[in-house]
């Protein structure tokens, strides 16, 4: 029999435990100079600046440790490349080409760090 464990809790940085899925619907946000201001954990759909082809995100403002966020491309025209740098510690830039790709992040302090993302093969 295997064992049924309880669900992974993000206090969100109020203090209040949800538990991991129950978000419910994505909220929208639009990078500006890089940076794309989000107002907690849970899942989010980001837009690039303008409606540009393509836009890099480099920060993630509104956060504090122990946020944990989904992001993925608001538009499957519009491509969202999460840079690796000071701001995101993600190992590499990763693209969300479409409105199935995503990336989990976790906030850390000032940084963010990756959790896992998808697909595997994030090709062009």
């Amino acid at each position: 029999m295997a064992a049924v464990l309880p669900p992974i809790m993000s206090t969100g940085g109020s203090g209040t435990s949800t538990p991991q899925g129950t978000w419910g619907a994505p909220t929208a946000a639009t990078i500006a100079g890089g940076i794309a201001t989000l107002t907690g954990p849970g899942t989010w759909s980001i837009d690039t600046e303008a409606a540009a082809a393509s836009d890099d995100l480099d920060k993630l403002l509104g956060l504090v440790e122990g946020d944990e966020v989904v992001i993925f491309a608001a538009n499957d025209a519009r491509t969202i490349v999460c840079k690796n740098a000071t701001f995101l510690k993600i190992g590499a830039d990763f693209s969300l080409n479409n409105a199935y790709d995503s990336i989990t992040l976790l906030c850390i302090g000032s940084d963010v760090c990756v959790l896992k993302g998808g697909p595997m093969d994030n090709g062009s």
